[in-house]
């Protein structure tokens, strides 16, 4: 299928082949609170036998209320460097929901970087893509100052909307990421997202096995 899973040994083994050094493992937007600990145990398990070569993002579903804030602070415990990738459209939430925004000011507190699900308001139907709002980041990066937000697939297309003043200078502490971009977009693209954000903004995401 399009979607697969890989094992540790295999996303080494292909980072080997592209000559590149160290992942960060994104967790998953499971709706069930075993697979969640399961996938975050596999991670830590992971990046404790390879420390030099990965660390962690923590599987999170926001709707698990005080349970998903427990799982965060395990996680930390466990030694993992961030949260993500969260879906709120696979999980059932928006950007104005009280459980997801518990979970950032949990991440602000514990200096977690926050990795989301982004998805294009435009163009064509594909399994994975989030339709979810994006209007409300802004204000969330307002809120949430310290925080930094990691957006996934070039963010939805928001960078193009960081270029007005009034939106950018709140945008100060979140990044994009590249992952799927050959899926979705020309390669023009990532210019393109340079020269509205700076090549700071941008950061290197495969979206491996996909």
């Amino acid at each position: 299928t399009e979607e697969a899973w890989a094992s540790v040994p295999e996303a080494l083994s292909a980072a080997d082949a592209a000559g590149i050094r160290g992942l960060a493992m994104q967790g998953w937007y499971w709706n069930d609170a075993g697979l969640t600990e399961l996938h975050n145990d596999y991670m830590a398990d992971a990046f404790h036998r390879y420390p030099n070569r990965l660390v962690g993002f923590a599987s999170i579903n926001p709707k698990f209320g005080e349970g998903a804030i427990a799982e965060i602070e395990r996680c930390v415990g466990l030694g993992f460097s961030g949260i993500g990738e969260l879906g709120p459209g696979g999980n059932g939430y928006d950007f104005d929901d009280p459980d997801f925004l518990t979970v950032l000011a949990c991440a602000q507190h514990y200096e977690l970087p926050v990795c989301i699900h982004c998805g294009e308001p435009v163009g064509h139907a594909y399994a994975g893509k989030d339709t979810t709002s994006l209007a409300p980041i802004p204000d969330i990066a307002k809120r949430f100052p310290d925080l930094k937000l990691i957006l996934a697939h070039l963010g939805g297309g928001l960078p193009f909307y960081a270029m007005n003043p009034r939106i950018g200078r709140l945008l100060k502490n979140v990044y994009y990421d590249t992952a799927a971009n050959p899926l979705l977009y020309s390669i023009r693209s990532i210019g393109a997202v340079m020269s509205m954000v700076g090549a700071d903004k941008l950061l290197y995401g495969s979206d491996f096995p996909l």
